[in-house]
């Protein structure tokens, strides 16, 4: 087990990163009866944010604690724990305040990741690096807002012509959010083109793009789109 633990706090990030959580423990410090909202994300919950499992009640100045019954409580983006001030609905209480100690499969790893984009701004694309051979991609969460089934697709390079074929490709339907982990390893994508005087040139970026049609890229709405993707340099 590795208990990551904070103190006197509404809100904190546990993990940046997918895992397994095994029991949370700690003191309610608040003044008002409140309840504990676990979050599978990488950002700040919101009140539209859906809850990991049914909320875990706080009362004033008691202990609490809970431990999953069939071994870990996995979570694929990251991990949040929150008061709300309702049980029914997350309602951020930023003055009701906790002790909070969670117990995580393994420790954070890889840490010191960065991120481009968020879970909020729509969009129809994003450009989280440029060609580098020492960036590795490792997770990617990805909404689609449009009204049907879209892709989302991964260029090795940017500005893609319509009609170009996708390095990689996910389906997307109407309304889904979907969190894409590429291991604690992470992945690289690397595409190799040849000009007709010989000259052989590596793309190594990661550009992510909607599309409407599978296969060939067809742009889609403006704001269609949220995009976050977590990357970071290869160690060594």
């Amino acid at each position: 087990m590795f208990p990551v633990t904070n103190l006197n706090v509404a809100t904190a990030q546990v993990s940046q990163h997918p895992g397994g959580v095994r029991r949370v423990r700690g003191n309610f410090n608040g003044s008002a009866n409140s309840w504990l909202w676990l979050f599978d994300t990488n950002g700040k919950p919101l009140a539209t944010t859906a809850g990991l499992l049914a909320p875990t009640p706080l009362y004033p100045g008691a202990p609490f604690f809970l431990e999953t019954e069939l071994g870990s409580l996995q979570f694929y983006t990251g991990l949040y724990a929150a008061v709300s001030s309702s049980q029914e609905t997350y309602t951020a209480a930023s003055t009701q305040k906790m002790d909070i100690t969670v117990e995580l499969d393994d420790p954070e790893d890889p840490s010191g990741n960065s991120y481009a984009g968020d879970t909020v701004t729509g969009v129809d694309s994003l450009a989280v690096y440029a060609t580098t051979p020492s960036t590795n991609l490792y997770a990617i969460t990805v909404k689609n807002n449009g009204g049907s089934t879209a892709y989302l697709q991964l260029f090795t390079a940017s500005g893609p012509a319509a009609g170009s074929a996708p390095y990689a490709q996910w389906t997307v339907t109407a309304g889904q959010t979907l969190n894409l982990s590429f291991g604690k390893q992470g992945t690289h994508p690397r595409t190799v083109s040849e000009n007709i005087a010989g000259v052989v040139t590596a793309a190594e970026g990661v550009y992510l793009y909607g599309s409407s049609t599978a296969g060939t890229f067809t742009a889609t709405s403006a704001t269609q789109w949220n995009i976050q993707a977590e990357y970071s340099a290869v160690n060594g």
